[in-house]
């Protein structure tokens, strides 16, 4: 009896061990795959504190080239300047909206000088060469992906250069198209964006997956006596600057807000158009006045999309897949709500696998340590509802976040990430988030002075 006890227990604990493992490497699988999808879109960034052997020098003396197939061939790379807290310069002089940190065209005080780690190769320069087409190598870069090394090189004094262009912002029509999207804005407001279409199947025909961008933002006012809703129609934005460049495209937008037609806040938004993603870097500081009338100040943005009906939507801490798009909310779309974000969680995943386009978009918001807020989900599947501004009836599905209690009289800055992507593979949401949060869709190679 005795020996039946220890080899049933043997057999649990062995059972548990291979659950345990398989687990594990399901775990491991869902890591890979996420990786491999970030990296599809991933920017290498390198900056002048990363170089200062080299850093100094004007910036068209630099180039970056690779090895395919033994031959030298120039890859799309940019040099952007920086301001005083590390963030891109749109741009230069009377029309720059932010103080820039070092010398215009100059690679240094921390220059940002950023390439697409698909362009890398798996080719190492291992010797120098008699070929006289080889350049000046001054570093190699080199960066660990799920695939593999891939490598890259400064150069220094060569006129060879890519002519390819992963993105463009057109500043008359506020117009972006990469090589993988395009997104239009409303022609009076370059912050509120309206139609999102994807480029990368040439095959179809291309429709708008998006109705319209809202914003709001409200509190109350008179002592809380009453409340105050401002939404995209007190919005009044001008381009203040942009810098267009091969990998990424940077707008600078000042926003007023309008009560009665007089601004009463200002706010610096500065977005960043990449192939796949888009960062959106907000920076405000209202006059102490503003706190006084008004209180307890929330602000919610989100995305209206267009009819993506059998999506489903991952957030935080929901199950996978807990909200599918059909029009009228669920029992688990009302679980994933009440589930929601945080501050230190929040992001959520949209998923559309089963009709055309096919896409992924992941979105995720960074809000300042020292701010006391609530962060929440913003989500609603509803077809008859209307919440303007609205071009088509219904949002299908309406998703964004919630910011309570801004420090509106506090200077701080705010990020917004929205990451586009295929779904070809069947990608993990948690595993994904984890990988984009480790990255922040950015990757620091390692740099080998030649």
């Amino acid at each position: 009896m005795q020996n039946k006890w220890v080899t049933g227990f043997l057999l649990f604990f062995w059972i548990a061990q291979i659950e345990a493992k398989s687990q594990l490497f399901k775990a491991s699988e869902s890591l890979l795959q996420a990786r491999l999808e970030f990296e599809r879109s991933a920017v290498v960034t390198v900056t002048a504190n990363d170089l200062q052997s080299f850093s100094g020098k004007a910036v068209n003396e630099y180039s970056i080239m690779v090895l395919k197939q033994g031959r030298w061939v120039p890859i799309p790379f940019q040099i952007d300047e920086v301001d005083t807290e590390g963030h891109p310069v749109a741009a230069v002089g009377d029309m720059s909206a932010t103080s820039m940190k070092g010398t215009p065209d100059v690679f240094d005080a921390g220059d940002q000088l950023l390439l697409m780690l698909r362009d890398m190769t798996q080719e190492q320069w291992l010797a120098p060469s008699e070929d006289t087409d080889s350049p000046i190598i001054m570093a190699e870069f080199l960066v660990h992906t799920g695939l593999g090394k891939r490598y890259a090189y400064l150069v220094l004094s060569d006129s060879r250069r890519s002519h390819k262009d992963y993105v463009h912002y057109d500043q008359d029509t506020f117009f972006v198209e990469t090589d993988y999207y395009m997104l239009a804005s409303d022609l009076d407001n370059p912050l509120v964006w309206q139609d999102l279409l994807f480029v990368y199947d040439k095959g179809e025909k291309l429709t708008t997956v998006l109705d319209t961008m809202k914003v709001r933002l409200s509190g109350k006012t008179l002592g809380g006596a009453s409340s105050i809703l401002f939404t995209n129609e007190n919005l009044k934005s001008r381009i203040v600057g942009v810098k267009n460049g091969p990998v990424r495209a940077v707008v600078d937008i000042e926003t007023d807000i309008l009560v009665a037609k007089m601004p009463v806040m200002s706010v610096l938004v500065q977005l960043q158009f990449f192939s796949q993603h888009m960062v959106g870097v907000t920076y405000s500081h209202a006059p102490r006045w503003v706190s006084w009338v008004f209180k307890n100040p929330s602000i919610a943005v989100s995305l209206d999309a267009h009819e993506l009906y059998g999506s489903t939507v991952t957030t935080a801490f929901s199950s996978e897949n807990a909200g599918i798009v059909d029009g009228q909310l669920s029992a688990s779309e009302l679980l994933m709500i009440e589930q929601g974000v945080d501050r230190e969680n929040a992001w959520w995943l949209l998923k559309r696998s089963s009709k055309t386009p096919k896409f992924r978009m992941f979105a995720s918001l960074f809000v300042p340590e020292n701010f006391d807020t609530d962060v929440s989900i913003i989500y609603q599947d509803d077809a008859k509802l209307k919440i303007n501004p609205e071009r088509f009836l219904g949002q299908l599905p309406n998703l964004g976040f919630k910011i309570e209690n801004l420090p509106v009289t506090q200077a701080y800055y705010m990020a917004f990430h929205l990451h586009l992507g295929v779904t070809e593979s069947e990608i993990n949401p948690h595993a994904f988030a984890e990988v984009f949060h480790q990255k922040e869709q950015e990757i620091k190679p390692r740099i080998k002075v030649m």
